[in-house]
């Protein structure tokens, strides 16, 4: 709960914010920028030291290129073996 608590009490200063209109209209844009650019990488760089690689932290890095390769085989296994009719082009 104290993780998601700061984003609830961002929300209605989000809210005043927005009615007192202190910020021009392209405010959003280069937020924007600055965290895609600047904050995440930065974020990344600090946090990757201190990244501790195991058989836990495995998985979800190799189950979505498991399910894209399956995905990938069964469809063209499908196209090869099943009769098509091209009527429709």
């Amino acid at each position: 709960m104290e993780t998601v608590l700061p984003f609830f009490m961002l929300l209605p200063i989000e809210r005043l914010l927005q009615y007192l209109d202190l910020f021009p209209a392209e405010t959003d844009k280069s937020l924007n920028l600055y965290v895609i650019y600047i904050a995440l990488p930065a974020l990344i760089l600090l946090q990757v030291p201190k990244f501790e690689f195991s058989g836990n932290i495995l998985t979800p890095f190799v189950m979505p290129w498991l399910v894209v390769i399956f995905s990938s085989l069964s469809v063209l296994l499908s196209f090869f073996t099943l009769p098509l009719s091209y009527g429709w082009l």
